[in-house]
């Protein structure tokens, strides 16, 4: 879902998803200091275009980019999948809770109705 080249491009890719990650959180990430500067900012290692080299640039993260219900209401060929896509939005927004203190366990998932039903 978050594919990437690295884990750098994959934590930007969930980042856009998803949002920033708490700073409360970001203290205890074992590799914080590799892809968050001391002030929380990402470093986002991207291509220059113009030298072809890797370049490091902080961004402040402020919420998600995109959302992922539009993404998945837009492709919805008709009103009969309009349940489900419901369904799995709210499955994916509580598999991919940021705060793993209210993510969904492995039960509560398989409890899930966009399973069960």
């Amino acid at each position: 879902m978050f594919n990437g080249r690295t884990n750098n491009n994959m934590l930007a890719k969930f980042m856009q998803m998803r949002g920033k990650f708490s700073n409360k959180m970001l203290k205890k990430a074992a590799f914080c200091q590799e892809h968050f500067t001391d002030t929380f900012q990402f470093k986002s290692k991207e291509l220059d275009p113009v030298s072809k080299k890797e370049v490091v640039r902080a961004k402040t993260i402020t919420g998600p980019e995109k959302n992922l219900k539009q993404i998945l209401m837009q492709n919805m060929e008709d009103e009969a999948d309009r349940h489900k896509i419901l369904q799995l939005a709210d499955f994916l927004d509580k598999a991919l809770a940021m705060d793993p203190a209210y993510r969904m366990t492995p039960d509560a998932a398989l409890r899930h109705p966009f399973l069960t039903e």
